[in-house]
């Protein structure tokens, strides 16, 4: 009987040090997870490539304001910029740009017009109403003449008359002496000229006609 008792318990503890080993092999592991502490996008979850990232649109940031600001600063420096001649409002300021109340020929006036801004000046004084009956008795006779001229090419004309002034500016193939001894003989004028050849090889012919009833008495002022 005892040899049986011995035989019972001897299975018990066999079985129960099976289920015991089972279950210390089967037994979940627990292992710790650490999480930002804030959110990461999916997409990039490596924080080099995030930093990278902001650091680029940053530049792109960049670059694009500092585009529209000089895009701005352009348009500031070119926009409505006054034409320097505004402050010649009609025929008589025309006539006393270019004489003293003297008479005398402003010498430093004319060379300005035509070595410089001769297109600007043509420019301002179309605006000026044509009101003034010398101007434009003056003004018909010179475009008579450009009609008339003969052996030029002309590619760009431009002619404003005021007061007692008229100004040309013409591109053209050519204009020989003759042409531009033409040209003047519109109306007694004291004639000044300029002519050069641009980068194309034609020719950029100013020039600046004043009325002058005995142009062998003209005196220039002193500068």
């Amino acid at each position: 009987m005892r040899i049986i008792n011995v035989i019972a318990l001897l299975c018990v503890s066999v079985s129960l040090t099976i289920l015991l080993t089972s279950y210390i092999l089967n037994k979940p592991s627990v292992t710790s997870e650490l999480r930002p502490a804030t959110s990461v996008n999916k997409g990039n979850t490596s924080p080099e490539k995030t930093r990278e990232s902001v650091f680029s649109n940053n530049k792109e940031h960049d670059k694009a304001d500092e585009q529209f600001t000089h895009s701005v600063t352009e348009n500031l420096d070119t926009e409505d910029e006054p034409n320097k001649y505004s402050h010649l409002t009609d025929h008589q300021s025309i006539d006393a740009f270019f004489f003293n109340v003297q008479g005398e020929l402003k010498a430093g006036a004319v060379k300005t017009v035509l070595t410089t801004d001769i297109k600007d000046f043509i420019e301002h004084i179309s605006e000026l109403p044509l009101d003034n009956e010398q101007a434009s008795r003056r003004q018909g006779l010179l475009n008579q003449q450009l009609l008339a001229l003969k052996d030029s090419n002309i590619y760009d004309q431009r002619i404003a008359c005021a007061g007692n002034a008229c100004i040309l500016s013409l591109i053209t193939d050519e204009l020989t002496a003759e042409g531009k001894a033409h040209l003047a003989e519109f109306d007694s004028n004291i004639s000044f000229i300029s002519a050069n050849t641009n980068d194309a090889g034609e020719l950029e012919f100013n020039a600046i006609y004043l009325y002058d009833e005995d142009p062998s008495h003209l005196v220039i002022a002193s500068p």
